[in-house]
């Protein structure tokens, strides 16, 4: 008989998935005796099993079937399991019948997060790390589920996962992190494990070209998705966005800036906007050369990137704007817009200035200066930075007398220090790779 059990428990698997009986093997008396082989002794029928029962369809109808055999609480005792394999099966085909809200409330009401936390801690095989974090990932689409699974400790085993050798264990877990990150009460647990530290380290993203049939075959989500996605939410918390700047992240945002995948594109501009909301973020976006990202982006052949695009500049300040073209001018082909000329050609180029213009001269908010062809207009400029005439020597002024003479004079303090502070802003450290590079020039 057990040299029978994988050829019939194989059989069931193969009709309940591809067979022509597949309305048949759905009704109860089949289902029960599938979920029955959980509880077999051999591995390979365990796995097929759960396989076959990871292939149901996510109907309610079918998914109270399950429930009425015993097939979740059987399920969830596969995780028990000693080899490696049963317990990967048995976490995938509840990451697959997660999307089944019946099945998820009844899951989580037979313990599955305790045990899930448990096989997290204990897991050394990277296929069961794997697994475990597609089931929380599943879970976590409902805010109840997430909060029990943060609250059961699961942040520092996700963390450890993060430094992983692995690239579709880090995939994976990243994954994990981020679907928990809609908890925003609950969010400090993953702080105070480290995870904000570890996945805005660059190094998360070592080796990924070297792996990338191996994350296709895991059927994960790309990496630097899951980054920007994670970059965006803690752009929307106080004590994450504190966090992010002392982690770095801004300069993990940049480089998310240069993926030609379109998901990335929109969340990068996504973050980018709700990140300028806070006048330091703004002006640190701006010496980075975000803004300047954000007019590329204006380019890319996708509705969704350009309207998240044309979004985030609407929520930057026309001082920001103007600071941002001041700096522009400037660093000159190699500083700021170097990020444009290395993607864009001179009549591409072209066009993005004339947006730039436009959308500054829509952020002052002036009906006049929508009828002038440039900034270089006494008027405009005085309308723009309303710079009081008692303050002829202050940085703000020396902006003024740059947009409307079209040269940069020397300030009052090294440019290294100019930031948005000038124009009533609080100082930001200036980025060396942007200021830098802006050294006075009085021929200019």
């Amino acid at each position: 008989a057990a040299s029978v059990q994988p050829h019939a428990s194989w059989l069931i698997a193969s009709l309940l998935v591809r067979g022509g009986a597949r309305d048949l093997m759905f009704q109860r008396g089949p289902l029960s005796f599938l979920v029955e082989l959980f509880e077999t002794d051999s591995p390979k029928v365990v796995v097929q099993a759960a396989w076959a029962v990871s292939h149901l369809p996510i109907d309610s109808e079918i998914m109270e079937r399950l429930v009425a055999v015993n097939g979740v609480r059987r399920l969830c005792s596969v995780l028990c399991s000693e080899h490696a394999e049963v317990q990967a099966q048995g976490a995938r085909t509840i990451a697959k019948l997660s999307s089944s809200e019946v099945f998820r409330e009844q899951i989580t009401n037979d313990g599955v997060v305790a045990l899930l936390v448990s096989v997290l801690m204990n897991a050394t095989d990277s296929s069961v790390q794997i697994g475990v974090a597609f089931a929380m990932c599943g879970l976590s689409v409902e805010l109840k589920h997430a909060e029990a699974l943060l609250q059961s400790g699961v942040a520092a085993g996700l963390v450890t996962l993060l430094r992983s050798d692995v690239v579709a264990v880090r995939t994976a877990a990243l994954a994990a992190v981020v679907s928990l990150l809609g908890v925003p009460d609950e969010m400090p647990r993953l702080f105070t494990a480290g995870a904000m530290a570890v996945m805005l380290d660059q190094s998360m993203l070592r080796d990924l070209d070297k792996s990338e049939e191996e994350i296709r075959g895991e059927g994960l989500p790309e990496m630097e998705l899951s980054l920007a996605r994670a970059i965006r939410m803690f752009a929307s918390h106080e004590e994450a966005k504190e966090r992010f700047r002392a982690s770095k992240g801004f300069e993990l945002l940049m480089h998310l800036t240069q993926s030609p995948d379109p998901e990335v594109q929109e969340e990068v501009a996504w973050a980018i906007g709700v990140l300028a909301a806070d006048p330091e973020s703004e002006t640190h976006l701006a010496e980075l050369g975000a803004i300047d990202a954000l007019h590329a982006l204006l380019e890319v052949p996708s509705e969704a990137v350009v309207q998240r695009a044309e979004w985030s500049l609407s929520m930057l300040t026309a001082e920001c704007l103007a600071y941002n073209r001041l700096l522009n001018e400037r660093v000159g082909q190699d500083g700021a817009t170097g990020f444009l000329t290395k993607h864009l050609d001179k009549e591409t180029m072209a066009r993005l200035r004339c947006t730039a213009d436009t959308t500054l001269r829509q952020a002052i908010g002036v009906e006049s200066l929508a009828r002038m062809q440039t900034l270089a207009n006494p008027a405009a400029t005085e309308q723009l930075l309303q710079v009081p005439a008692q303050e002829p020597g202050s940085p703000r002024r020396l902006l003024r007398d740059a947009l409307l003479a079209g040269q940069t004079k020397q300030p009052a303090k090294p440019p290294g220090q100019m930031t948005m502070k000038t124009m009533g802003r609080k100082s930001v450290s200036p980025t060396p790779n942007r200021l830098a590079a802006s050294q006075p020039n009085p021929q200019l």
